[in-house]
């Protein structure tokens, strides 16, 4: 008897066990995990800058005097001026410090916002950088470059993936997704000329 009753307490708990399980997700819930969700894919976007910029910091500086006079020669490319690491940081950290702002702006205004569309321009930027020159670069000189590793197995692969997730998750339309990742590939000299230019470089 004390079986039976055993028994029949144990199925009693499992079916309060599955019961709670499939319990219906209630909309707030749902709300709940869509904020977390946008949270956690606007933040990312200026953690992998700083981790791809981090490379650089690290091995840009020895690369462009030993490396660059040579490059610069071999591909005609103009060369007046080697940036110092402190030119090099600076430039780095404002290449740093502006994403993170712009998120700041994105994670307050939500989605479909301007803001989302700014960083999505951002990370369209990256992709471009993670291409040009980092990609190509390592092709043409057959060795390293400076944040080609980073380029190569976490910005372009984490572009495709952010990109694809946003507009899954409803947060952007497709329109003006593409039209901010275009503007962002174009936008991509102008960027880099104007950090160069108030860092020190040119």
């Amino acid at each position: 008897m004390d079986y039976v009753v055993s028994v029949e307490i144990q199925v009693a708990y499992s079916e309060t066990q599955m019961a709670q399980k499939l319990k219906p997700i209630t909309d707030a819930e749902v709300v709940l995990a869509q904020k977390e969700e946008f949270s956690r894919l606007v933040w990312a976007v200026p953690l992998f800058i700083m981790i791809h910029n981090s490379e650089e910091a690290l091995t840009m500086p020895r690369w462009l005097h030993e490396h660059m006079p040579a490059v610069a020669q071999q591909y005609g490319l103009p060369l007046t001026h080697i940036p110092s690491p402190g030119e090099l940081y600076l430039a780095l950290a404002m290449g740093t410090a502006v994403p993170f702002l712009i998120t700041f702006f994105a994670a307050m205004a939500g989605p479909r916002s301007f803001g989302l569309y700014l960083l999505a321009g951002i990370q369209s930027v990256m992709l471009t950088n993670a291409i040009v020159p980092h990609l190509i670069a390592t092709i043409l000189l057959r060795a390293y470059t400076p944040g080609v590793i980073t380029a190569v197995f976490v910005v372009i692969p984490f572009s495709i993936f952010w990109f694809r997730r946003i507009l899954k998750c409803d947060f952007v339309a497709v329109r003006p997704l593409i039209f901010s990742i275009v503007l962002g590939a174009m936008a991509y000299g102008p960027i880099m000329m104007a950090i160069y230019v108030m860092s020190g470089w040119v």
